[in-house]
């Protein structure tokens, strides 16, 4: 793509700045990148000669940014470099007809003023050429659904959730005057789309444009809606973690809501937030998951039951004018930087803004993810609704040369019918604990919900340090008795040869949720010890069908269960299991069980063994068979035996051992 670069010498008249505008002129950048600067430490000033309160052609110079297009400026902070009454013009496209909202942000502001004017920025893109544009008609409060040609935008939902004033949470900013309508730069606001649009109403944004360091008001334990303040796109993952930003949580939370309910009555509203975090995901690009669809109350809090999950959209490239929200840890403020601006299209594919809904599936691998909260009751828990890559793998299951790896899974919770999809992301140097950035919190207050829990609080996405030996622990809070359907959606940069176990510490079983399912029923109440994510080498079977499989690590102890089976967790009838523990006896000799038969079945090659013990998840001793046998099919009946999963140890005459796990299906 062409970089069209502009500076002080190729200028006529540097007393104007970098680049001048007269009236009547214009530059058109059509789905290219312009930068204006001088590649030293001077501000990159930008003179648009204009007419106040004129915004046609005629009277103003003009900065067209068509196709994708994009302004960038140096890195100077100096937020008021840009000059003149002149204007640029940038299009956006909505992604919400007139029920649904969009969060957004403005590029620009008022030529006459510091912020956004919602009255005379908004244009109708529709209306005529470039030249001559008709201004958008804001509507009274009073009426609820905008149109899109013309196009008239309904002031009622237009709303901000600001902080560094006398209110907290949504406050609307519409007025009976809709030419009062101003907004900060970087201060997102909520608004609808329009009839007749369909989900992609274009808006044609009209004044100076936004540059420099863009600061907005945070304040401790709440949230602020924030937005792109350029005319760029930019890196949100640059904007969370510059040390500059340290008052938030390194999170950002996205509104996303179902198309198909079609009413303005906030009890019909079906949506929820999606969480980003900067740190993680295969390629480093930090990971999405994506909202649990609710029912919202009256008070804009989450209920149930849902209808699906939001779209698992990139989130590192932010688009112009996309609206998040972020989370303070501290009273300061978050800054906006030219720094943070980037140039990469939505047509890329890397960055799009606002998606409504996806139809993916459960168990197919392509659902979404999403993130939710359970029993969080710590004020900020919660955000209201608007009221009206590398080639080898190592023994950890790890790609070494990638720059992490990622588990997605999904949780069907059948009585609400939600799919409550989670992240798990292994990045070097991250704990078991909270990591700032890299750990996600679940906000969505899930009557019934699924979760990481960390230090007391629930996540979304977990990221730590791959142990092959590590328990993950995965926490369940029901308000109901409840059914919970827990499968592995996507692996990203995971060993293949590694299963996915989730287990369940009460009854010791560990049911393989790597290529299957499992389901299990909770009655009422908190479950934030009882399960965890465990993994497993996978037995790898030789010319015999010998299933033996490799040892995990030479430690590895009888709490490493896991199971094979049906798509219910299960082990089936016909399975021949075992997996190997501990292996410093002959290759050529076998243990497995025989779940047909149900025995416990040893093909030995001759040798001598001197004993065979069984033990039950927890070091019991079930039996103890002391022998000095060279027998070659040795059997044991397991039918007195619950399902479960058993350790079997087996001594030769030479000391060597070997150690296997099994499972028995009764």
């Amino acid at each position: 793509m062409k970089k069209l670069v502009l500076i002080a010498l190729l200028v006529t008249s540097y007393s104007y700045g970098q680049l001048y505008v007269s009236n009547g002129s214009y530059v058109y950048v059509n789905n290219q990148q312009i930068f204006v600067g001088d590649f030293g430490n001077a501000a990159a000033d930008i003179e648009l000669q204009g007419t106040a309160s004129d915004y046609t052609q005629a009277n103003n110079g003009f900065i067209f940014l068509r196709n994708e297009g994009m302004l960038f400026q140096t890195t100077s902070a100096n937020s008021t470099a840009n000059i003149g009454a002149g204007k640029i013009s940038l299009h956006q496209e909505g992604t919400a007809d007139e029920y649904d909202y969009n969060y957004w942000s403005s590029p620009v502001h008022d030529p006459q003023g510091t912020n956004f004017n919602t009255t005379i920025g908004f244009y109708d893109p529709n209306s005529g050429n470039d030249l001559s544009p008709t201004v958008a008609t804001l509507l009274a409060p009073g009426a609820q659904n905008g149109n899109n040609s013309p196009l008239q935008i309904a002031s009622k939902w237009i709303y901000q959730y600001a902080q560094g004033t006398s209110t907290a949470g949504f406050t609307f900013v519409g007025s009976s005057d809709v030419s009062g309508i101003t907004l900060a730069p970087g201060t997102g606001f909520t608004m609808k789309g329009t009839n007749g649009s369909g989900s992609n109403q274009q808006y044609d944004f009209r004044g100076r444009p936004n540059t420099g360091d863009i600061n907005v008001a945070v304040v401790a334990n709440d949230y602020t809606l924030v937005g792109n303040p350029y005319p760029s796109a930019m890196d949100l993952q640059a904007f969370l973690q510059d040390a500059d930003n340290s008052e938030i949580n390194g999170e950002a939370y996205f509104w996303q809501q179902d198309r198909t309910t079609n009413s303005h009555e906030i009890t019909d509203y079906v949506g929820g937030y999606g969480t980003y975090v900067p740190i993680g995901g295969s390629g480093g690009e930090g990971v999405f998951t994506p909202a649990t669809f609710t029912d919202i109350n009256e008070d804009g809090t989450a209920d149930g039951p849902g209808v699906g999950t939001g779209s698992n959209v990139p989130r590192q490239i932010i688009p112009v004018s996309q609206g998040f929200f972020v989370f303070a840890t501290s009273t300061g403020q978050v800054t906006f930087k030219n720094s943070h601006r980037v140039f990469v299209q939505e047509s890329s594919g890397n960055s799009e803004f606002q998606r409504i809904i996806d139809d993916s599936k459960f168990i197919s691998g392509t659902a979404s993810n999403t993130n939710s909260t359970a029993n969080n009751t710590k004020k900020g828990s919660s955000i209201d609704t608007p009221m009206t890559y590398g080639t080898t793998e190592d023994e950890t299951g790890i790609n070494p040369h990638a720059d992490n790896s990622l588990l997605r899974f999904n949780v069907k919770i059948a009585e609400d019918n939600l799919i409550k999809p989670m992240a798990l992301s292994f990045v070097q140097g991250t704990t078991d604990g909270v990591d700032r950035g890299a750990d996600g919190i679940d906000i969505s207050g899930l009557r019934n919900n699924a979760y990481w829990p960390i230090e007391g609080k629930n996540y979304v996405i977990q990221a730590t340090t791959f142990a092959a030996d590590k328990q993950i622990p995965i926490g369940f809070y029901v308000s109901n008795q409840s059914t919970f359907e827990i499968a592995v959606s996507q692996k990203d940069n995971f060993n293949e040869n590694v299963s996915i176990y989730f287990y369940d510490k009460e009854s010791g079983a560990a049911y393989d949720i790597t290529d299957n399912s499992y389901q299990i029923t909770l009655e009422a109440g908190q479950y934030d010890n009882r399960f965890t994510i465990r993994f497993l080498k996978n037995p790898v079977a030789d010319d015999d069908n010998d299933t033996t499989g490799d040892p995990v690590s030479e430690d590895d102890t009888a709490g490493n269960d896991d199971t094979t089976g049906d798509e219910d967790g299960d082990p089936t009838d016909d399975d021949v299991i075992s997996e190997d523990l501990e292996d410093n006896g002959p290759v050529e000799f076998n243990a497995f069980q025989d779940n047909v038969n149900k025995l416990l079945t040893l093909e030995n090659p001759g040798l001598t063994i001197n004993s065979v013990t069984l033990y039950d998840v927890a070091g019991k001793i079930l039996f103890n068979d002391t022998r000095n046998s060279t027998d070659r099919l040795i059997t044991y009946g397991t039918s007195q035996y619950t399902t479960g999963v058993y350790i079997v140890n087996v001594t030769f005459a030479d000391n060597s051992i070997i150690t296997k796990k099994i499972a028995i299906n009764n």
